[in-house]
């Protein structure tokens, strides 16, 4: 046989088998809606303990999201534990759940087919919440249920519509990727996508002795986006060494989306916090940790730790360049200038306003950076009118120096009223010993106790010193007052001895003297014994000097520290060379 009679048997031979096809075609049967009755959904699914993963996946209508509820048994360190990964993989009380949900659709027989053609889908509600095809005000979109082994097979994919007309108890249903639709008897009370259904409520029910580690994760709901925000997160072990107690391990806040570092903000405060950055097992994204919490961390612990860093030890504040703050959290971007910052934040230069400092404000922060000037010459003035009768201009000056030291801590927000008040009671006290009852007593102690707490309140915006800054604020504003005050007095010895001299303030201190060369002579002391005992009555108050009669002779008295009124008697108990010194009856 030659090439061409070959060619020729292998054409007659195609042309044979394509009649044949074309013939033996229209005898093939075709699948109809009778053919699918009765017929079972799912044959091959008949073990509900087969499923180790259910999701549910729902669409929102009115906002055109689609919302997927996941629960999977998954495999922890060769322990398997059913967990919620849809919520960051929450613990679930899934096990018997998921069991009865795959029962509940296992067995599902078809009673009718309703239709094949894509455009059925929407009027039978089964079309598949894909959210990338999905639009705001799409209907006919249903409930998709997919169940897998933990071979990740798919048992079952089902897309759950609406119900039948008249029909309770019968639903439209569709295989995920087929367009066959069906009814279906389907009970869908199994198929839960409330988070807390899933969950084990009774808390008390869990045994405490199986408990070694416990989280606490702060969440906030966003009820319109459906959303939940963490807030914090809260850490704590059970320590079973020795004295038994639960210990905190981690305390976090999360805000503007970031992890903020607890630990480090309280080592900026205060030194006696000696922080470390610890990778374990547990934490592999790694952790803050004190160095009493690192003492403090059983041998298994201490094993779990692959890398430690010193990130500031104990005796010293933290401190942090740019680059530190962003890597701990503290900040979120690092810009060169304003202009980057704007732009960062697509901050529109229209909109920005810019505070300029004006003239009063400076002159605020001028009369606040020499206040303790201020308070000097205010004390040195008002000793200077104490020196001289009247008022006169140093009284004027040192008011104005006093009243400017605390007007200009009031406009800067620390001295408040309460403040003003105690100092004024402090010079009321002080004078009332200066000129009521001379001498240096109680008056004049709490007198300068009042005007110093007035200062140094005045000086600050705190009562009680509580943090590291507020004990050194206290300790300089301690060191101003102080100073202020040693150097009043300093001023006031260099004027004692010095302001004689100077003619313009010589009038202030009396420079001459009484004696016997310029006719001055010593009245002789009289001693009047004879009055010891005798009584009388007072002519005028006696606070404590005063005058006093005595069977008709008028002599000057003094008490001995009473307040003794008009007409009361008294009597002499005392002589003090000139001096009579009386008591009260």
């Amino acid at each position: 046989m030659n090439e061409i009679s070959k060619t020729l048997t292998f054409v007659a031979v195609a042309a044979l088998a394509v009649l044949l096809a074309a013939f033996t075609r229209s005898s093939l049967p075709v699948a109809g809606p009778d053919d699918f009755r009765r017929q079972p959904l799912y044959p091959k699914f008949t073990d509900p303990l087969a499923v180790t993963s259910l999701e549910i996946v729902e669409f929102d209508e009115d906002t055109a999201t689609v919302r997927k509820f996941l629960v999977a048994e998954v495999d922890v360190k060769g322990k398997t534990r059913w967990v919620i990964p849809s919520h960051d993989n929450y613990p679930a009380d899934a096990k018997d759940q998921v069991a009865d949900a795959a029962s509940s659709l296992m067995g599902l027989t078809i009673i009718e087919m309703t239709g094949d053609e894509r455009g059925d889908q929407r009027t039978y509600g089964v079309i598949a919440p894909d959210p990338l095809v999905l639009r705001i005000g799409d209907t006919g979109v249903g409930e998709q249920v997919v169940m897998r082994d933990s071979n990740s097979k798919e048992l079952l994919a089902l897309v759950i519509g609406k119900e039948v007309p008249d029909s309770p108890g019968l639903r439209y249903v569709r295989k995920v990727g087929e367009d066959q639709i069906f009814i279906v008897k389907i009970n869908t009370g199994k198929l839960s996508t409330k988070f807390d259904v899933w969950i084990e409520q009774n808390l008390l029910g869990i045994v405490t002795w199986d408990m070694r580690r416990l989280w606490f994760r702060d969440y906030s709901v966003d009820e319109l986006n459906g959303e939940l925000n963490q807030r914090g997160d809260i850490q704590i072990s059970y320590d079973d060494a020795g004295q038994q107690h639960w210990k905190l391990i981690e305390d976090r806040k999360y805000e503007a989306r970031k992890w903020v570092p607890v630990k480090l903000a309280e080592a900026m405060v205060t030194s006696e916090v000696e922080v470390y950055y610890i990778v374990t097992e547990d934490s592999p994204e790694g952790r803050f940790v004190t160095a009493r919490e690192l003492k403090e961390m059983t041998e298994e612990e201490t094993k779990k730790i692959k890398s430690k860093k010193l990130i500031v030890e104990k005796g010293k504040l933290l401190t942090m360049h740019s680059g530190e703050a962003k890597e701990y959290g503290f900040a979120k971007y690092i810009v060169k200038g304003r202009d980057e910052l704007f732009e960062r934040y697509g901050v529109e230069e229209e909109r920005i306003e810019t505070l300029v400092v004006n003239w009063s404000e400076e002159l605020v922060r001028f009369l606040d950076s020499i206040a303790p000037i201020l308070l000097g010459v205010g004390l040195v003035a008002i000793w200077l009118e104490l020196k001289a009768p009247g008022v006169g201009l140093p009284g004027i000056i040192g008011v104005l120096c006093l009243a400017t030291v605390f007007l200009s801590k009031y406009m800067v927000g620390l001295a408040e009223v309460p403040e003003m008040v105690i100092f004024a009671m402090g010079m009321m006290l002080l004078a009332v010993e200066v000129f009521v009852l001379p001498g240096f007593g109680l008056f004049g102690l709490a007198g300068v106790a009042l005007m110093l707490v007035g200062l140094v309140l005045g000086f600050q915006d705190f009562l009680v010193p509580q943090t590291p800054y507020d004990y050194a604020e206290l300790k300089t504003n301690l060191l101003q007052i102080f100073a202020s005050m040693i150097g009043s007095i300093a001023a006031m010895a260099i004027m004692l001895r010095y302001l004689p001299g100077i003619p313009l303030f010589g009038r202030l201190v009396l420079s001459a003297s009484e004696e016997a060369a310029l006719g001055y002579e010593t009245v002789p002391v009289v001693s009047r014994e004879d009055l010891i005992g005798k009584r009388g009555y007072a002519l005028s108050t006696l606070r404590p000097a005063g005058r006093a009669d005595f069977g008709g002779e008028v002599l000057d008295v003094v008490t001995q520290g009473e307040f003794i009124a008009t007409n009361q008697t008294v009597e002499v108990v005392e002589i003090r060379g000139n001096r009579v010194v009386v008591k009260p009856i």
